[in-house]
């Protein structure tokens, strides 16, 4: 979730809500006040993810009842920041809390899989059996099963078998995936700061 600041006007001003939803994303909008002037102001939290977002705005006219509705194309971009032991992670700069802290492992970071994967924009899922962590977004499609170093990855018609360097595993009751694998594959890019063993991935 980012936070958008939504500032516009409607005319004439016969509305006294204006919604606001993320096409494919979200079942119920976001809803700010219409001023008598048509004006209409305010910070929202919103699904919005790397790259592309369709937002639609609606309102129903208070006299006549009919919904008029118009929409807006914006490109997001995300960045990430992580430290290696900490808890605390900022989502363009917003503070989020981790399920677990990253860690190294044969020098590669790893991370809780949920997290980084929403954090990007992309559906997470987890298949029982054989263990199997997924991702998808856009045309991508990525398969990592626990304890294997062998990557499943599909964009669009095309599938290839990669081998990571570092394979997911549980640990303590959590899932970890490899931070710069799943990342790199989504399409972000991966800043390390050796100095204070800070990540920054940006989409």
């Amino acid at each position: 979730m980012a936070t958008v600041s939504i500032k516009g006007k409607i005319n004439p001003a016969t509305a006294d809500t204006v919604n606001i939803i993320i096409m494919d994303r979200m079942e119920n909008p976001v809803t700010l006040p219409i001023k008598e002037d048509g004006t209409f102001e305010g910070s929202v939290k919103l699904p919005v993810i790397a790259g592309l977002n369709g937002i639609v705005f609606s309102v129903t006219d208070r006299i006549t009842k009919k919904e008029y509705s118009t929409s807006v194309a914006i490109v997001a971009k995300v960045t990430i920041e992580l430290q290696i032991g900490n808890a605390l992670a900022f989502i363009n700069k917003q503070e989020n809390v981790l399920d677990a802290p990253p860690y190294i492992k044969d020098g590669r970071t790893m991370l809780p899989m949920r997290f980084i994967g929403e954090a990007i924009g992309a559906t997470v899922g987890w298949i029982p059996d054989g263990k199997v962590v997924v991702y998808d977004f856009d045309t991508i499609h990525i398969e990592l099963a626990i304890g294997s170093k062998q990557a499943t990855v599909k964009r669009g018609e095309k599938e290839e078998t990669i081998t990571m360097d570092v394979a997911p595993e549980i640990k303590n009751g959590r899932t970890f995936v490899p931070l710069r694998f799943v990342t790199e594959t989504l399409g972000a890019e991966v800043e390390w700061v050796a100095e204070t063993k800070t990540i920054i991935v940006t989409k």
